[in-house]
């Protein structure tokens, strides 16, 4: 009965840590800028990126939104930063970003109705960050991040 109970606790932090492999590529699909430039084909993202799937409903995405934005002002120059919105619409994402206390989010935003990058990472939670070197997922980090973690997990991945 104890190692049920075990084995089932354990299946529970693999499922709430992600529990997926991360150095998968991401998906080759293209997705929309909330600010509607041009697309961006995240089969084409080499790298040094970080990648944050989010959701406007989302409280712990809310809390991290200014952890990625001091991290896209500090390194912006040397790391590609970006938001995938999980299911919310254009106007409601520009909405939720315009009304953000300060700072402004200045990172590029893109929109994922259908989940696609969720589903393909094997995510159930919000939310979720990964970084992208050499065209390989190489970090996965699930549950909100601080801008010091972010630090943390780019460092070992900059030329």
């Amino acid at each position: 009965m104890l190692r049920r109970i075990g084995f089932a606790a354990l299946l529970v932090i693999v499922t709430a840590c992600g529990g997926s492999d991360p150095s998968a590529t991401l998906p080759d699909i293209t997705l929309e800028r909330v600010d509607g430039d041009a697309a961006v084909d995240l089969g084409d993202l080499d790298g040094p990126a970080v990648i944050n799937l989010w959701a406007t409903w989302c409280a712990p995405c809310r809390r991290e939104i200014p952890d990625l934005e001091t991290f896209h002002r500090d390194l912006g120059d040397a790391v590609d930063v970006i938001g995938i919105n999980i299911g919310d619409e254009p106007d409601q994402i520009t909405n939720f970003l315009n009304d953000l206390d300060e700072p402004a989010v200045t990172y590029t935003q893109l929109v994922d109705p259908l989940a696609d990058v969720a589903d393909h990472l094997g995510s159930s939670t919000l939310p979720v960050t990964v970084v992208v070197a050499n065209g390989q997922i190489v970090e996965r980090h699930d549950g909100p991040i601080t801008a010091d973690e972010l630090n943390d997990l780019i460092a070992p991945h900059l030329g």
